[in-house]
């Protein structure tokens, strides 16, 4: 037992920003996958996760740093070894990402999450092949009645340049199933860990991957001008609730 007795969301990002003489520098960073640990089971985990919308961000060549993250900083120590690597390949989808830029985040599940929260604007070449809105979300914590934002279903909308008739929209329909964690052990959850492992969560289960959720926007945009995307996120269809929302959401476009 000596891995975390909680789940844990556990990351790899991208640093951006680093000093090439420290090996603990990342003073700037992008999230690329996330998955969640799970409740103090030791084992090998081996996950392959797309990251494909993320390759504009090694274009330049030359030194990347990734950091892996396996929980909060102010947690007991717990021992593990992290190995990874990056798998390259060309599957012939007609296009590469050429550009990601981070939109929104999340923060605490309250009134305010919606307050003062503006529109991001973006302009794609006129020669993209490709937009899209990338998000990777999960809801954790838990407010007295409601039970949010890791057991409740939250919703959340992104709109594009005002067209309200058509949001891409993240919601968790599975809320309330008992054992809707635990119906997905073939795809790599931990039968018999050690806490409530096997109810569906909002956007997780512990010891898988998260989502990384993909909406193709290029027919919504107008390529070579400016455009907007809005972000709003509800309960129930009113206020949000309670927990946390751990998010982050990225505009990327593609050429051929």
């Amino acid at each position: 037992f000596a891995c975390s007795e909680w789940d844990r969301i556990a990351r790899i990002s991208l640093c951006t920003e680093f000093d090439s003489a420290d090996i603990e520098s990342c003073t700037a960073s992008t999230e690329i996958v996330r998955w969640i640990t799970p409740y103090w089971r030791r084992g090998r985990r081996h996950w392959v996760m797309d990251a494909s919308p993320f390759l504009a961000l090694l274009q330049s060549g030359g030194t990347h740093r990734f950091r892996i993250e396996m929980g909060p900083s102010w947690e007991r120590a717990t021992e593990r070894h992290a190995a990874m690597s990056v798998r390259l390949s060309n599957r012939d989808k007609g296009y590469k990402s050429r550009s990601v830029t981070r939109a929104f985040g999340g923060g605490n599940f309250d009134a305010n999450y919606n307050v003062d929260r503006e529109a991001f604007t973006f302009t794609p070449p006129a020669g993209a092949s490709r937009v899209e809105i990338v998000t990777i979300i999960s809801g954790h914590g838990q407010t007295s009645g409601n039970m949010c934002a890791e057991w409740c279903n939250h919703v959340h909308n992104f709109t594009v340049n005002s067209d309200t008739a058509a949001p891409h929209q993240v919601t968790y329909a599975d809320i309330g199933n008992d054992v809707g964690c635990a119906a997905r052990a073939d795809e790599g959850v931990i039968p018999g860990q050690w806490g409530n492992w096997s109810q569906s969560r909002a956007g997780w289960c512990p010891g898988l991957p998260v989502e990384t959720v993909r909406f193709d926007i290029t027919n919504q945009v107008t390529l070579g001008e400016e455009n907007s995307l809005s972000y709003e996120a509800s309960f129930n269809g009113g206020i949000p609730a309670g927990g946390d929302i751990s998010k982050n959401t990225y505009i990327v476009w593609y050429e051929n």
